[in-house]
């Protein structure tokens, strides 16, 4: 019963074998179909003794696999064998555009698409409030590096940025911001500001430059703005050695610092014209080496 059951499982596999040559090109299956099912009998006939179900799996697995690769393959020598490689090599020469044409169409695709790149509406824009701190009773440049990291570290510390996030309620607007319900939770909000806050010092100077980059440009100059507030009424509050003065408020930015939008367009124009004009010379090159080919040769033997 065992055998004749695998009798009939081979039979059965032989004929779906049959059906997979069919993929193979014509002249193909008339040289070697026969001798490939044989061969697929014999090893399949393997398979069945080993009563295997993951033997079976990986058999067909494997048949499948090398079905696809080599019926790609012969197809691909079958077409190679009607189409020899100069023709097909004219063919391409022939279509090749002028050199005028490539550099122009390259060009012209180029610039439009540092344009779009440069004038889309998202950007980001920095806001910049100027601030005097130095020491109290301090009557030149302070010196003392850990005082200024210090206060550095007071304009990022969690109360500063709790009270800028309060005084402008942007746990309620970024949450809204991202398509979240109700609000954000302080260490979040917190957490955003420090990632949008830039601090520096003006060279020789006691000038600190609180820089606040964001999407929004009115936000980003109101965001300052509240920081060295609210950093000034920590430094009052703690009784700190700190004298601080707003020397410059903040204003909205009337062009994003990213993306830059004239190094954009330039950069474009400038790539676009590079690479349209290599390859509208190496297409013009192929053409004429195409036009000298030895084989458009003719050689005329006089009488």
């Amino acid at each position: 019963m065992i055998q004749r059951n695998n009798a009939n499982e081979l039979a059965s596999s032989a004929r779906w074998y049959r059906r997979l040559v069919l993929f193979y090109p014509t002249t193909f299956r008339r040289s070697h179909g026969e001798l490939m099912s044989q061969l697929f009998r014999d090893q399949y006939r393997d398979a069945i003794r080993a009563d295997s179900p993951w033997r079976r799996l990986e058999f067909w697995s494997r048949i499948l696999a090398d079905t696809g690769i080599s019926a790609g393959r012969e197809h691909f020598y079958e077409m190679e064998k009607k189409l020899t490689m100069n023709t097909l090599k004219q063919t391409l020469y022939q279509r090749l555009p002028s050199f005028g044409w490539t550099f122009a169409s390259i060009f012209i695709t180029g610039l439009v698409i540092s344009v779009i790149a440069a004038t889309l509406p998202h950007g980001v824009y920095r806001s910049t409030v100027r601030m005097s701190v130095q020491k109290a009773g301090a009557g030149t440049v302070s010196r003392d590096a850990y005082f200024l990291q210090t206060e550095f570290e007071r304009i990022l510390s969690t109360r500063v940025l709790e009270t800028v996030a309060k005084d402008l309620d942007l746990q309620t607007k970024w949450a809204h911001r991202r398509g979240v319900e109700g609000s954000l939770t302080p260490e979040e909000t917190t957490a955003m500001l420090r990632k949008m806050v830039r601090l520096g010092q003006g060279r020789g100077t006691t000038l600190v430059e609180v820089s606040v980059v964001d999407e929004n440009r009115d936000e980003a100059a109101a965001i300052a703005n509240t920081l060295a507030k609210s950093y000034q009424q920590a430094t009052h509050s703690a009784g700190t050695t700190a004298q601080t003065e707003i020397v410059d408020l903040a204003e909205p930015g009337l062009l994003p610092v990213r993306p830059n939008k004239p190094l954009v367009m330039t950069t474009g124009a400038l790539g676009s014209s590079v690479a349209g004009l290599a390859i509208g010379l190496l297409f013009r090159r192929a053409k004429r080496l195409q036009s000298f080919s030895p084989a458009r040769a003719t050689i005329e033997i006089p009488p």
